[in-house]
């Protein structure tokens, strides 16, 4: 048997559920929590397949929960490569995400999240790293601004959101603090072709913890500009969450809502997409859109859904 906690990964077939391959921690390494995170990435061992990117958030390479990640060959679950945390609790590995080729060597980069990461700001600021390579080297870091952001828990990639034909990488900081409001969270949205973040999301009340999740939608609404999806799993006051999707920047005009609209449906008022769009998923109604620009820090809030009728 394993050593408890290393963790293994059965790669599936699609069409009849075979198991195709299968990769597990380094236990000699204490790869604690293979397999927390994963994300596709481009082919690295020329079969011609997709790779895989897991990570090990809970591995004791640089002490306990220092993290790490690997690539595994899909075909083969052969390991080709590993990166390892060095610092204890930096949990390396917590969200991994591919970006493509930021560097310009030709070769896909990936991004892992440490949320535990530590900095003279104070424990837990947190930590996006991206990587290029082979061989993996640091490329470039995305970290946290105060004690306990938890800068990059999640991460997702998305095609172009700001305009700039680019591919823009998404970051939750859950943790963040806003004056007298504790773990309202945020969001973060890059691009490469920035030194600085081109959106910056912020949550709404204490304990929320926007950002816990993120996830990329495309372009749902044919604007050519993508759409992110935020998990704030703190808010308390809705019996089923909600979310916050966070559509095309900038539209001239930002067109009334609707009269009525089905939960979860997304798209154009007619007059334009919206540029944020608010769900209560415990009633279905939509309960504000926001205009937001380019560079600036928004705070959100919900309001309350109308009674029907």
């Amino acid at each position: 048997g394993m050593t408890a906690g290393v963790g293994r990964i059965p790669i599936l077939s699609g069409q009849d559920g075979a198991v195709i391959s299968s990769a597990g921690g380094d236990e000699n390494g204490g790869e604690l929590a293979f397999g927390f995170a994963l994300a596709r990435a481009a082919d690295r061992d020329g079969d011609m397949l997709p790779d895989l990117l897991v990570g090990a958030p809970a591995s004791l390479y640089g002490g306990t929960d220092s993290g790490g990640m690997a690539m595994i060959g899909s075909q083969s679950g052969l390991r080709l490569g590993t990166i390892q945390g060095t610092s204890p609790n930096d949990r390396l590995g917590h969200a991994v995400a591919t970006w493509g080729d930021q560097t310009g060597d030709g070769i896909e980069d990936y991004v892992a999240g440490a949320p535990g990461f530590s900095a003279i700001a104070g424990p837990g600021v947190g930590v996006a790293v991206g990587f290029s390579g082979p061989p993996a080297r640091r490329a470039r870091a995305y970290f946290g601004k105060t004690a306990g952001d938890r800068q990059g828990e999640a991460l997702a990639t998305s095609i172009d959101i700001d305009g700039d034909s680019v591919p823009d990488l998404v970051i939750g900081a859950p943790g963040h603090d806003e004056a007298t409001m504790t773990d309202i969270g945020k969001i973060e949205i890059w691009s490469s072709a920035a030194i600085r973040p081109r959106y910056t999301l912020v949550g709404g009340k204490s304990g929320q913890r926007f950002g816990a999740a993120v996830a990329a939608l495309g372009d749902i609404d044919g604007d050519s500009r993508g759409e992110v999806l935020v998990g704030p799993p703190g808010d308390l006051n809705l019996l089923a969450g909600f979310s916050a999707v966070l559509p095309a920047p900038n539209p001239a005009a930002l067109g009334p809502l609707p009269a009525a609209i089905a939960e979860g449906s997304l798209g154009g008022s007619g007059s334009g997409p919206y540029d944020l769009f608010f769900t209560n998923e415990s009633s279905g109604g939509v309960d504000r859109t926001v205009n937001v620009a380019v560079g600036e820090d928004l705070d959100y809030s919900m309001l309350q859904p109308l009674a029907n009728g």
